[in-house]
């Protein structure tokens, strides 16, 4: 918490928790992934302390402010409602003139992802089951995914949108290649319905 006090803003997102010092032009991005299992603090903090070298000072301090503020706001992120313990998967640093940042109020006015969006699968309730069946979604209409991993990577892309051209245009440039080659897309989509879940 001392940390957040001295400047620290922290943005929470579904999957993604973002910290940005007010005098750093960059924008520390955390992904943390909810685990089976669980440790005690002192083993949870030495494992999340392994990921950073000392000397990333930035670094350790945002994630310092993430780690007080998702402990202190476990209904948000919904850890409190597995039980779970959690550890981190990655971090990247995002520079703002490379993306757009949305909040999850302009993601809700602007319908990229349906009101239960926000759940995991497991989390749902029947109800909720059919009820997000019934939604209509920008991600929901561009989403024909055939795995988790491909579903998370166009999540991250709708959340974050790139400001890069060069990036936009080999993404449009793949785009285009599998759709002047439908036999290929068959084919591919055959194979990766064979593959499990990509970590």
């Amino acid at each position: 918490m001392d940390d957040i006090k001295r400047g620290i803003k922290v943005h929470v997102l579904s999957n993604r928790y973002f910290a940005n010092d007010q005098l750093a032009s960059t924008l520390y991005s955390v992904n943390l992934s909810v685990i089976a299992g669980g440790a005690n603090e002192e083993a949870k903090e030495r494992t999340l302390l392994s990921y950073f070298p000392p000397t990333c000072g930035q670094t350790l301090k945002s994630f310092s402010a993430l780690f007080s503020f998702l402990s202190k706001k476990e209904p948000v992120c919904q850890l409190g409602f597995l039980r779970a313990s959690f550890t981190v998967l990655d971090i990247q640093m995002l520079k703002p003139e490379q993306m757009i940042y949305m909040d999850e109020r302009c993601l809700r006015n602007l319908q990229v992802f349906g009101q239960f969006h926000q759940f995991h699968e497991s989390w749902k309730m029947k109800n909720m089951r059919f009820a997000a069946e019934d939604e209509t979604s920008v991600f929901k209409i561009f989403s024909v995914c055939i795995t988790r991993a491909g579903k998370y990577t166009l999540e991250q892309w709708m959340r974050t949108p790139s400001r890069d051209l060069k990036c936009l245009n080999e993404r449009l440039t793949a785009v285009e290649c599998l759709v002047k080659a439908p036999d290929l897309t068959k084919s591919l989509r055959t194979i990766l319905r064979n593959i499990g879940h990509l970590p």
